[in-house]
């Protein structure tokens, strides 16, 4: 793609959010809901401890997987290949 593709794709799209946008708020006026207004960040107002904290309650790893056990060395430098410790290939 060229830049100017690129460009013109990026500015139909900013439009079509304008748009949405616009239309959205006109909705919210007939059906008399009231507008959202944004959420103050979080992350303003965390501690770096109780960032850490939400960043790994959201991202905490599976707690029933574990890595298999590692092998040695010196078997896998003497065999001719590495063998799958799964479907033992």
């Amino acid at each position: 793609m060229a830049s100017e593709d690129v460009i013109k794709q990026l500015k139909a799209a900013l439009d079509e959010c304008s748009r949405l946008r616009e239309e959205n708020k006109k909705l919210r006026s007939l059906m008399a809901i009231p507008e959202e207004k944004p959420n103050v960040l979080v992350a303003e107002s965390l501690s770096p401890e109780n960032k850490v904290a939400l960043f790994r309650s959201l991202f905490r790893g599976r707690e029933d997987v574990y890595p298999p056990p590692p092998f040695e060395i010196e078997s896998v430098l003497s065999s001719e290949y590495i063998r799958c410790y799964k479907c033992n290939l």
